[in-house]
């Protein structure tokens, strides 16, 4: 029996990949030398049956999801089977290979008959299944499959399959609670090792991929009691992605890899930026694409590893500096006590609506989107973690509530002798926000609007 090692990561994951000691790089934020915390963090398992969750956690609930396509064809084994009774009396069936070619095209082969209903034994991934009579379309689906490639491979032994699973928008605790079944087939079946301590490194599901399967800083990092502040390195229009890509790291071992996702926009060529040539044996894409195949990234494969890992020795200490994972996404903290309604915590709270407020102002989304105010009818929560800077500065996390919006936020501080230091850089909005945030096409600060649109229809009254 084949061996197989499964990693299931979530949308709460580490954004590093493997690596060693890192020297410093010209995007790194150069500061003038300062005492830091030289010293490895604490961080606290998080209880996914904590009572405070659970009261919003209903386990009955089974969303109504009816689906309004019949797909009467399959492909089962190699062989495209077709369910349909009436096939033999009912329409022309035919079927085409979709083959992919650069980022954004495809060729298609020529269309093939159907003579049976269990007859046509396509030899490619992307298949398109047609139904015609009296030159009307009445039916029409793409499958994919893996067509095996039979060439010399490492025997199961000598290279067991290694399956990453990415559950997008799915925090850890959230799959122990919701997906019982799946993680115990995961873990029992298939040998699959859960990773609870994983750390995201940005907001949203494309940076964190980027992360932890091109070593890319997603994001800036402000200045902590552990380090200067990190400046991102985002993939763009006009740079590739690093030469290092844990698929072609297998690929090198002689695996044959598999890139399967669920969207139109793949990781691999985001929003244009500009990727890889062959991100798998088997895949689909449609980005601007580079060779990784290159003599620089086989002589300097670790240079461009940034992070931790278990394969190799871990540098120390071991915090979210060195791991270069920003504050606001920071899980090396232990609570010491928690304040409601103090008179820091509604500072901190006012000074970063303001900061909120000033975005709104500087992108001219005034117009479109209302002004957030503290909401006083809603606790403010001043968090104080049991780290401390050189000089005794507390660690603090605020959270609170605007009005009208309704929208919860979370503000990293550092406080010390009645002063304060915000160290958090975009507020990302806590609650549920996506039908407030419509009227702005601008995506990355629907997490500050609240429509005035929207607005009136609830009810509020808004210049």
């Amino acid at each position: 029996m084949s061996q197989a090692l499964v990693a299931v990561i979530f949308e709460l994951h580490s954004a590093k990949s493997v690596g060693t000691k890192v020297a410093p790089r010209k995007y790194d934020l150069q500061l003038k030398p300062k005492p830091y915390l030289n010293e490895s963090c604490d961080f606290y398992k998080p209880d996914p049956y904590h009572p405070r969750i659970m009261k919003f956690v209903d386990e009955k609930y089974i969303p109504k999801c009816t689906p309004q396509y019949e797909v009467v064809t399959s492909i089962i084994n190699g062989t495209l089977m077709i369910r349909k009774k009436e096939f033999s009396e009912f329409g022309h069936w035919s079927y085409r290979c979709l083959k992919t070619v650069g980022h954004a095209n495809f060729t298609v082969e020529a269309w093939v008959e159907i003579e049976r209903p269990d007859s046509a034994e396509p030899h490619c991934d992307v298949v398109e299944v047609k139904a015609e009579k009296d030159g009307q379309r009445f039916y029409q689906f793409v499958h994919v499959q893996i067509y095996k490639q039979y060439d010399i491979r490492l025997s199961s032994e000598e290279a067991p399959s290694v399956h990453i699973i990415v559950m997008d928008t799915v925090s850890s605790p959230n799959f122990v609670r919701s997906m019982k079944k799946t993680k115990r087939v995961l873990e029992e079946k298939l040998g699959g090792i859960h990773l609870p301590y994983l750390n995201k490194v940005g907001h949203g599901s494309i940076v964190n991929a980027w992360s932890f399967l091109f070593g890319h800083s997603p994001e800036n990092g402000s200045e902590t009691i552990w380090g200067p502040g990190l400046r991102g390195m985002p993939p763009t229009r006009k740079k590739f992605l690093n030469p290092f890509y844990i698929g072609t790291a297998f690929q090198r071992k002689q695996y044959r890899t598999l890139l399967s996702e669920d969207d139109v926009a793949p990781i691999t060529c985001y929003q244009g930026c500009k990727g890889l040539v062959n991100p798998a044996d088997h895949w689909m894409a449609n980005g601007q694409l580079s060779d990784p195949s290159t003599e620089i990234y086989r002589e300097n494969v670790t240079r461009q590893m940034i992070g931790s890992s278990f394969f190799r020795p871990l540098p120390q200490p071991r915090n979210c500096f060195t791991l270069k994972i920003p504050q606001n996404y920071c899980m090396c903290q232990k609570i010491a006590r928690v304040e409601i309604n103090s008179e820091m915590g509604i500072k901190i709270a006012e000074k970063s609506i303001e900061m909120i407020n000033n975005e709104l102002i500087d992108n001219n989304f005034t117009d479109i989107c209302v002004r957030h105010y503290l909401n006083n009818q809603t606790e403010t929560q001043l968090i104080e973690y049991d780290n401390r800077g050189i000089n005794g500065e507390k660690v603090v996390l605020v959270l609170f509530m605007t009005y009208p919006a309704n929208a919860r936020y979370g503000a990293h501080a550092l406080v010390q002798n009645g002063n304060f230091q915000i160290q958090t850089e975009f507020f990302n909005r806590m609650n549920e926000y996506f039908w407030q945030s419509q009227c702005l096409s601008t995506r990355i600060y629907r997490d500050y609007c609240y429509c005035k649109e929207m607005a009136r229809m609830e009810g509020y009254e808004v210049a």
